[in-house]
């Protein structure tokens, strides 16, 4: 069975959305690069723009994005 995946570019390569969560209005992925699977990220939406995505701003930050992408595991 395949099933589709969105890809978006980040600096010229491309990642897969693997997973995605919506915590207090903004909406957190979790991205991995198809030729390097070592290669992840987390990424936020953007207030000005829900269709971009841009870095973390902290630690806490990320262990938040963490909490609303994985919490079911």
């Amino acid at each position: 069975m395949k099933k589709e995946v969105e890809i978006i570019t980040i600096n010229n390569t491309d990642y897969m959305i693997m997973k995605e969560a919506e915590h207090n209005g903004i909406t957190y992925i979790f991205l991995s690069n198809p030729n390097d699977p070592a290669d992840i990220m987390i990424r936020k939406n953007s207030k000005e723009n829900e269709n971009e995505y841009g870095p973390l701003e902290n630690e806490e930050e990320f262990n938040i994005a963490c909490l609303a992408l994985f919490k079911d595991i």
